[in-house]
């Protein structure tokens, strides 16, 4: 992947040093030691990892599949209904859509090991064929506009032609993801008034030709996985 860092599949001896990045990026709200072994079970394959030579985690990533469609039929669309409170315990194997957990990458994690560990869920996803893959985005901006806009306003409020205010709704929207429901409650965020996008990519997803490039080849799943992953 890189000589600066390594991406690989989590393990239980790693959930310690997993549990310490999520206290660093995501303070109290991020995932204890207890949720992460629960996760780990679940959807082993579902928790990934970029690791910097001398051996540190920089950045770590979870998912896991389900059918969404039942959950917006129920109207139960948190991030906590469809992460299991976090411990994947949603996942069903053989299930349509990828969903995922959560993302994120310590401050000194190198250029591109973000972008990549979504790669690697990429290609999961690719290997079992999932229709689409979906995760939920913070408004993490929105409460210095929640006095003169409505969620839905600024959830579409554009910085400038053509590129949304929000800057994690631009992260993604970047990666090639596109917006498919707004959800109230959907977790515990005072910057975004605990409001989440659901956002969205059809497969076949972009794979790397001299950069992100959304794959819109006629090819059947065979060759997508041969050619690509």
């Amino acid at each position: 992947m890189s000589n600066r860092y390594s991406i690989r599949r989590a393990h239980e001896d790693d959930l310690q040093a997993i549990a310490e990045l999520e206290r660093e990026v995501w303070g109290n709200s991020g995932a204890h030691y207890d949720t992460l072994v629960q996760r780990l079970h679940n959807c082993p394959e579902g928790n990934i990892l970029a690791i910097l030579p001398d051996g540190r985690i920089c950045g770590y990533t979870a998912f896991c599949y389900l059918d969404f469609a039942q959950y917006e039929a129920a109207e139960t669309c948190s991030w906590y209904d469809l992460s299991g409170e976090g411990t994947a315990s949603t996942n069903v194997f053989g299930a349509p859509d990828l969903f995922g957990i959560n993302h994120g990458c310590t401050k000194h994690a190198p250029k591109g090991a973000s972008q990549n560990l979504l790669l690697e869920v990429v290609k999961s996803g690719v290997r079992r064929r999932v229709r689409r893959g979906l995760l939920g985005a913070r408004l993490p901006k929105y409460h210095r506009y929640a006095d003169r806009m409505t969620p839905h306003e600024y959830a579409v409020a554009e910085k400038k032609p053509g590129v949304v205010l929000d800057p994690e709704l631009r992260y993604y929207y970047a990666f090639g993801m596109r917006p498919k429901r707004l959800v109230e409650d959907f977790f515990a965020d005072p910057e975004s008034k605990d409001w989440g996008m659901i956002v969205e990519m059809p497969l076949p997803w972009w794979v790397r030709a001299g950069g992100p490039t959304l794959l819109r080849l006629p090819l059947d799943w065979n060759t997508i996985v041969e050619k690509y992953i």
